[in-house]
Parts: structure tokens; sequence; C-alpha cells
């Protein structure tokens, strides 16, 4: 969704006393129930990944997730060592969709905001992107993308287009 916890569950229950008794009996579920992210990880990001960093291309993860669950995903899909910097939503003020989370990802990257490209699917993610004055590509799905600048129909072309901004 592209929020952090605390606003997806905000959204789906907004009274505070139904919405603590659920996340409750979540919590227990969730932690009988692990998210496997081999599952979900599109296979072709290891390609791209690959592509970037041969290409000394800095590679950002800033996620509005929480820190444990990036850490554990990016472990489980074998992805931690691609990634120059990892943020999460817990780490700035204002989580996605501020500015706040991109802001500090072209900060400490060193990299001029006008030499950046944001990889996005959702459409908070998007708005937090545009919003820091990037330029952002979305990888399509079933959701509104249309906040990006393009939509690529999948990870494979962004490549493509990779070399077409060189």
């Amino acid at each position: 969704m592209g929020a952090s916890n605390k606003e997806v569950w905000q959204h789906l229950v907004a009274d505070e006393k139904k919405r603590t008794n659920i996340k409750k009996t979540y919590l227990k579920y969730q932690k009988s129930h692990v998210i496997d992210y081999l599952d979900y990880v599109d296979k072709d990001v290891y390609k791209v990944i690959s592509f970037l960093q041969s290409n000394k291309i800095k590679i950002i993860l800033a996620s509005a997730g929480e820190r444990i669950e990036i850490e554990r995903m990016l472990i489980e899909c074998h992805l931690k060592k691609y990634f120059d910097i990892v943020l999460s939503g817990e780490e700035v003020a204002n989580n996605k969709p501020a500015p706040d989370i991109y802001l500090k990802a072209v900060d400490e990257s060193g990299v001029d905001k006008e030499k950046c490209v944001v990889i996005e699917d959702s459409p908070i993610g998007i708005e937090a992107a545009k919003k820091a004055g990037l330029l952002v590509w979305a990888i399509k799905t079933n959701i509104d993308q249309t906040g990006a600048d393009k939509i690529l129909s999948n990870m494979r072309e962004i490549i493509m287009n990779m070399n077409l901004l060189t």
C-alpha cells in the first residue's frame, strides 16, 4: 500500500478501541503465519539490481514499512548485499506520502536529485517521490499509478529505460 503499518491500521479500522483489539488478534495470527517473502519477490529483480550494481548505480531502498520486516525480507530474498542504503519510514519524521524518506535517501546518497529515479508501485509512494521532486517510474499493477512519470510493464523494462537515460 505504500503506507506505514500504523496508517494502514487506522485506515482499515477507524475506531481506536476496535483497532487495538483486532490488532492483538492479528499479531498472534501473524506469528503463526509468517510471510514467505521469496513467494512474492519478482524473479526479475535479481537481474535488474545486478545490472544496476554492475553499472555503478547506487541502489537505495526507501520503504514505508517497519525496519524489522524490511531487514527480514532482504535477508530471506538474498538482496541485502545489493543495496547501498536501506531506509524505513520509521526513521523519518513523516512517513509516505510525505516526501521525507525520499529527501533523506537523496541526501544520504550524495546524488543530485536530477540523476535519481524512483521505482514505485503504490500511489502513496508515487505521491511521496513526486513531492520530493524526483522522477518516478512505476511497475504496472492493478492500482492507480497515473501520478508516475512512466509506467513500465515489468521489472526488466527498468534496464532498457536506464540505458535510455545514459
